[in-house]
């Protein structure tokens, strides 16, 4: 446990004397800082190349389905998690001060409730869209468009933007 003790003498007065006294333990042990913040790089290393490896494998998709679009969504939001998630380990790695710490920390929380609702929905939008393609297959290769695909692409991020603002949902 550590302690630090710091006395702020310069006051308008100059007479009164502010002593802060901020006590901390964040002394890790070897396998503590590895499970922290090796891991957790290791991860979202895995999770960043798996989607880049998915959008490259979409971009050079022949005969490209419109339902290709909502893995090509669900990739990007993937991806998108991977890099903003970098800055969680990065706070513990890095000697940030608190305020700058906190902020990436809260920044990072707010991305994952407007990115979960997003996987989740596009995840329906697929199975949806997988079910009515088989169940009713004539039917959907004469309806389905691309323009259509994007429009519920489009209401995946505003349901996810709504049910993620707070006091809106």
């Amino acid at each position: 446990m550590s302690s630090v003790n710091i006395t702020d003498n310069s006051t308008d007065s100059g007479n009164i004397s502010t002593k802060i006294f901020i006590t901390t333990n964040c002394t890790l042990s070897a396998n503590a800082a590895f499970s922290l913040n090796v891991v957790p790089i290791l991860l979202l290393s895995v999770m960043i190349v798996a989607q880049l490896f998915n959008l490259i494998v979409f971009h050079f998709w022949r005969q490209k389905e419109p339902y290709i679009l909502l893995h090509v969504s669900l990739a990007v939001s993937s991806l998108l998690y991977g890099f903003i998630s970098f800055a969680t380990p990065a706070t513990r790695i890095f000697k940030w001060n608190d305020k700058w710490s906190e902020t990436v920390i809260r920044l990072v929380g707010s991305s994952f409730h407007v990115l979960r609702p997003s996987w989740l929905t596009t995840l329906l939008f697929i199975a949806i869209d997988r079910w009515l393609s088989i169940e009713y297959a004539v039917q959907y290769r004469t309806r389905i468009s691309k323009k259509k695909i994007r429009q519920a692409i489009l209401l995946t991020w505003i349901i996810a933007l709504m049910t993620s603002v707070p006091g809106k949902a």
